[in-house]
Order: C-alpha cells, then structure tokens, then sequence
C-alpha cells in the first residue's frame, strides 16, 4: 500500500511540475528572423509563446511566458501579424533602463500582437513604433483577454478603431494601464473611435487607467463618414462596468473629421450601469480640438455619458479646447437612475462655452466648486430635463461675451444656490494667461459652504480644499499648497501604486 500511495504522490507531484512550467525568452540580439541559426530573435519567442512550439533557441513550453527585452537598441518585427489565444504572455524591457531603450519597430506592417481566446497579455517597459493594421488596434487587439500595461510608449501607429490599442471584451476581463503613454496615433475610417486607446465593453468589464498620457492622436477625415469620437481615449460599455480613471493628460489631441465628432480629448458612452461606477480624478484637457468647427459636433474636451449607476469626477481642468461655435470644452450628462457628483473642475478660455450638465430619468448630479470662465458664449449650460441638478460653491464669471450668459439653463429648474458667484468679478490673478486663482481681495475668498455634499479634501490644483475660516468658491482654494506629500491613501488622492 505504501508503495502505491508513494507512486501516486509521484505521478501527482509530475502533473503539477506540468501545469505550473513556465518558459522565459531572453532576447539578446536585434534581428528579426526565424531560421534555425542558434539565436532566439523576438519574433521567435513570440511564436513559442503563441504555439508552444520550439522556434531555434526558442524552447517551446505550455506555461506562462515571459520574453524579456535585454538587448538596448531597435527591434525589428516585420515578417506579419502574430496571434495568441488562451496564454498568459509578459513582454518586458529590463527594468535597469527606461522604456526609450528598447524600441520595437513595426514598420507600417503589422500589430505586435493580436489576443484572444481568454489570453492574459502584460506588457511592460518598452517603446513600441509604426504599428498598422486595416482594422482595430495598430500596436494591440486583445479580445476576451486580460490586458496590463505598464510604462510602456506606443507612437506613430494607426488602425480603423484604436490607433494604439483596442480592448474589446464580452464580459468580466481588465483591462489596466499604468504610466503609458499614447502619442501620436492615427485611425481613419467611416467611423473611427478611439486615436489612442479603443474600449469596447459589451457585457461589462473592469477598466483601470492611470498616471498616464494621451498626446496628439488624431481621428482623420474620411469622405462620407458620420461619427468620429475620442482622439485620446474612447470607452464605451453596455453592462455595469467598473471604470476607473486618475491623474491623465489629454493634450493636442484632434479630430480632422467635418462633422459629427465629439470628444476630441476623450468620449465616455456608459449604457445600463445599473451597478456600475464610474470615477475620473484629476484629469486635464488641453488643446483638444475639432480641425473643423461645425454645428454637428459636440463636446471637445471631456465628453461623459453615463445611464445609471455611480459616477465621479473631482479635479478636472479644461483648458483651451477649441471646438468652434456652440461647442462646450466638457460636458457631463447623466441618465436612468444614475448617482454623479463632480467637484473641482476648472473650465477656461475655450472658444465656444464652457461645461454642460445634464439630468434625465430620476437621475441626480451634484456639482460643487465649479470655475467656469473665459468663453464668447455661455459659460456653464445646464439641462434638468428630469431627476435633480444642483449647483453649489462655484463660479461663473467672464463668459458671454459675444452671446449667452454665465449661467445659461436649456430645461428645467436646477437649484443654484445663493452663494454661487454669478457675472460677479472673482478677481482673478491673471484669467486672461489662464490663472484662474483667486486675488488677495476676492469676494469668492472663505465666501462658500463647507458642510455641503460636494466638498472634496483637495481643490483642483490638489492642495488643502479649506484653508483659512471657510471654504473658497470656486475650483482653485485661495493660499493652498500642494498636498500630495500629506494625502491619506484614498481615491481622492492622486499619487499612484504602480505594481
């Protein structure tokens, strides 16, 4: 009997050793190749991973993978598009150099990889340049799959959807991205959303993006075509989604389409959130544009729409999104039953209006210290058309200048409340260089209420919310330091944990 159970233990014990295996591919040299000459090139290892099969050097093993990036230089990867289902796959640059030393060259020729199938993909530390594909992500298509970024640089590529990456997932995958940066991506189709990162929730999901940047990434002009959306980032969803945006930088991105585009900076489409939430946190929109102006469009930097579920957004600045006439910098409509609260948000000097809020169904949005100023047309717009909206601690000044109002209401009758600073002169520092701080005799100064419902711990520039006797008006906290040394760990703060 012992012997028996000794040799079952045996048989057990192999089995594990099988399932856990797991391969590492050193890349050492900068070739792209795929004959039998004694190297393992990157190409190579990224086949044994995909197939579990010997490729030269490059031993093929049914476990995880990881191929690690040693050799300092330009990768080339050329030879055709990879594809890998239902693998975990880690590529890395070695973490003694920045991502800028290893650089994979896709040369307008391929994806560098396309998974599917409940694959898990991480990749961490590198440069990835010239990714194309005639279909969705240039440099990333992750179907059904887990998909981690991490310090990771993806230019110059372009797709139809998704010029860097495109997530598309039926249901309960992550996708989560971590000081990565998107630059200079294209897409280009008779609907494109999405220049830099495509996300595309059809049964829910979890998304997580974080201290990153979305810089210059376009969605270009087709003839014929009808909706363009999300120059930096598109993310939609049809089921409760778990979405998590922080401390991101949407700067130069542009929509070239003529007509029917919306969030040159990024467009946010969430559909039945019964249990969803939603939470953006210091976020900044700068110089998003439209490159044609025309009344088809819509909301140029920021553009959120949420039908149900719990929705967040503290410290967020747009700043200088030309979209042209009758086009707001940012707008935040919500739906169904939806939860919103905004805080913190500086809205200035664009060249239509400001920010638009919007309520329907039984829906309620709370927002509280608002700056909205420098705009020819109105300044804050606002829509009650059902639900509850309600406006708190805020300013509004400096706006209307060639037509509307300061506070303009479309629908309805929202509550804006009495300390509010309406077509009042806050006295900024310098509103017209995009100072919008408050001046040493401001009458915005400990002019709020600190016991309502939108007050957050840190203004928009994240330093103390109240400092003095009272909490100023406004997105800007009069005398306040920067407090990130000093924050305690939670959501509000914006300091990242990048594993």
């Amino acid at each position: 009997m012992r012997t028996r159970l000794a040799r079952r233990f045996v048989v057990l014990s192999l089995l594990v050793a099988v399932e856990t295996r797991a391969a590492t591919y050193t890349i050492t040299t900068l070739a792209e190749d795929t004959a039998t000459n004694g190297n393992c090139t990157l190409r190579e290892a990224l086949l044994a991973a995909s197939t579990d099969t010997t490729n030269d050097q490059c031993i093929g093993d049914a476990g995880p993978d990881t191929i690690v990036l040693d050799a300092l230089g330009t990768y080339s990867l050329q030879a055709g598009a990879i594809a890998s289902a239902n693998r975990q796959l880690t590529i890395r640059g070695d973490g003694d150099h920045p991502n800028t030393s290893y650089v994979v060259n896709l040369a307008g020729a391929q994806r560098l990889l396309y998974v599917l199938g409940n694959a898990s993909l991480t990749l961490e530390n590198f440069t990835v340049i010239n990714g194309f594909v005639a279909g969705q992500g240039g440099v990333v298509l992750a179907e059904d799959s887990d998909l981690a970024l991490r310090r990771m640089a993806l230019k110059f590529s372009g797709a139809t959807d998704g010029g860097g990456v495109a997530f598309k997932s039926h249901g309960g995958k992550t996708l989560d991205v971590a000081e990565t940066t998107f630059d200079q991506n294209s897409i280009q189709a008779g609907q494109s959303e999405g220049g830099g990162l495509y996300v595309d929730l059809q049964a829910g999901g979890t998304v997580r993006v974080v201290a990153s940047s979305f810089l210059s990434n376009e969605i270009l002009s087709v003839a014929g075509s009808f909706a363009r959306a999300g120059g930096g980032l598109y993310l939609q969803s049809f089921a409760p989604a778990t979405v998590e945006l922080r401390h991101l930088d949407f700067f130069g991105n542009l929509i070239t389409a003529p007509s029917f585009s919306s969030g040159a900076g990024a467009r946010l489409q969430l559909f039945n959130q019964a249990t969803g939430s939603v939470e953006l946190e210091d976020l900044d929109f700068e110089n998003n544009s439209f490159g044609t102006p025309d009344n088809t469009n819509s909301d140029v930097g920021l553009s959120l729409s949420a039908d149900d579920g719990s929705v967040t957004a503290r410290r967020i600045r747009l700043v200088q999104n030309p979209g042209g006439s009758g086009r707001s910098q940012g707008a935040i409509l919500v739906s169904g039953a939806a939860q919103a609260t905004v805080s913190d948000i500086l809205v200035g000097n664009g060249n239509g209006s400001g920010l638009f809020l919007s309520t329907s169904g039984t829906a309620s949005l709370l927002a509280g210290n608002l700056t909205v100023a420098g705009h020819p047309e109105s300044g804050l717009d606002l829509a009650e058309n059902a639900g509850t909206l309600r406006i708190e601690n805020s300013i509004a000044f400096g706006n209307a200048t060639a037509s509307g109002s300061n506070v303009h209401v479309f629908n309805g009758t929202p509550d804006v409340s009495a300390e509010n600073l309406v077509g009042v002169d806050p006295q900024f520092v310098n509103a017209a260089g995009g100072d919008f701080r408050l001046g040493p005799t401001s009458v915005a100064a400990n002019a709020g209420n600190q016991a309502f419902l939108s007050v957050g711990p840190f203004d928009v520039a994240h330093a103390d919310r109240i400092v003095g006797v009272q909490l100023d008006l406004g997105a800007l906290e009069r005398g306040a330091l920067f407090s990130d040394d000093f924050e305690p760990a939670d959501l509000y703060a914006w300091s990242v944990s990048v594993p």
